[in-house]
């Protein structure tokens, strides 16, 4: 059993996973034909911190390459992201570098929000540094 809690940005990423949003591979935000946005599990975070620091992060849609992507970006920066968290977005949850990229893995090969969620609560410390 993991010692490592959960911070307030973390937990409340797990909540939405466990919620039933409709998920998606390879992308972080993609807007299906009926306008209905589907995530994967990195985009549920990535749009949280969207949500709460419109400031910081700016959300482009109808990208010209991929009309049905969502691109994301620092508001400080020029680079566009799609698969990964911004660098604002993976400071916010205090993501690992490697943790972010399983938490990828998983969501592409399959697993469910609800079992993505259920590991990372056991397991913090894989995916998370410790929170400040």
């Amino acid at each position: 059993m993991s010692t490592q809690e959960l911070g307030f940005w973390q937990s409340l990423w797990i909540k939405h996973l466990e919620n039933g949003y409709t998920q998606t591979t390879s992308l972080l935000c993609e807007i299906e034909e009926d306008g209905v946005c589907c995530y994967c599990a990195l985009g549920l975070a990535q749009e949280i911190a969207y949500a709460n620091f419109s400031y910081q992060v700016a959300a482009r849609y109808n990208n010209a390459r991929s009309p049905r992507a969502v691109t994301y970006r620092d508001r400080s920066k020029s680079e566009e992201y799609a698969h990964y968290l911004t660098p604002f977005a993976a400071k916010l949850f205090e993501f690992r570098s490697t943790g972010q990229a399983e938490v990828a893995r998983r969501n592409d090969r399959g697993d469910s929000f609800k079992k993505i969620a259920a590991d990372v609560k056991a397991n913090p410390e894989t995916y998370f540094y410790e929170p400040a």
